[in-house]
């Protein structure tokens, strides 16, 4: 089976699920009990080191879909560590490069795991340009700008209705503070500049999905984003 065919079957299994979760790494996924959501027409997507967090806060939820694209990935033994536990649970639907196969400790990989040899950057600093969302998957992974890109890619593919993002919270606290624990240790060094990134992007990701009548909502009390989605609680959204 190729790519467009796996892809395909996994766009299948998730017919259902008109809604998607697009889950970051900022401090308010500490704020959820996630145990406890209903996610019976949801699709939740992770991302980079967010099995830490389930094994920190003894959490029994995990996301369908994860993806890592950081080149930490090829170089920090931590991070591989906490790649690997989500490469490992075969319910998880898992993206990460094809280099990737030769780093992990994992000498078998399931059948759901893709490795990516198309992965697409645009230059960290640079214009945000209209249209990049257009990208199929199956050609090209876009890794840019910020980790949630390639989340909210697959939710373009998914074709869903609705999409929350929660824990994209941009850098709004004290260094050390601006992920769900202060061992993540991955923070940029120009704040201000990544902060307006974040927000160009979700500015282009906003009209490419009203585009479509997907409505992008917002679901961290503070975040960068508040002025650019509507705030909605995140039970709210995954009970309606």
């Amino acid at each position: 089976m190729n790519n467009l065919d796996r892809l395909n079957a996994i766009k299948d299994r998730f017919k259902d699920k008109n809604k998607a979760v697009i889950v970051g790494n900022g401090p308010s996924i500490n704020d959820i009990d996630w145990d406890s959501l209903d996610a019976s027409s949801t699709v939740f997507l992770g991302c980079n080191r967010l099995s830490n967090f389930f094994i920190e806060n003894n959490v029994t939820w995990r996301p369908d879909i994860y993806t890592c694209f950081t080149s930490s990935s090829l170089k920090d033994k931590e991070w591989r560590d906490s790649i690997d536990r989500c490469l490992m649970d075969e319910n998880i639907v898992s993206f990460v490069f094809k280099k990737y196969r030769s780093f992990s400790k994992l000498s078998n990989f399931h059948n759901d795991v893709f490795f990516c040899e198309n992965v697409k950057e645009h230059y960290r600093h640079g214009p945000v340009s209209r249209g990049f969302m257009n990208e199929h998957p199956s050609k090209n992974i876009i890794k840019s700008f910020s980790a949630t890109v390639v989340l909210f890619q697959i939710c373009n593919f998914l074709n869903v209705e609705e999409i929350a993002v929660i824990g994209q919270d941009g850098y709004i606290f004290e260094r050390g503070m601006n992920h769900f624990s202060d061992s993540y240790k991955n923070e940029p060094t120009n704040f201000q500049a990544t902060n307006e990134r974040i927000l160009k992007v979700h500015r282009e990701l906003r009209r490419h999905f009203l585009s479509k009548s997907v409505k992008i909502y917002n679901c961290s009390k503070k975040s960068v984003l508040k002025d650019v989605h509507e705030f909605r609680s995140l039970d709210s959204f995954v009970k309606t």
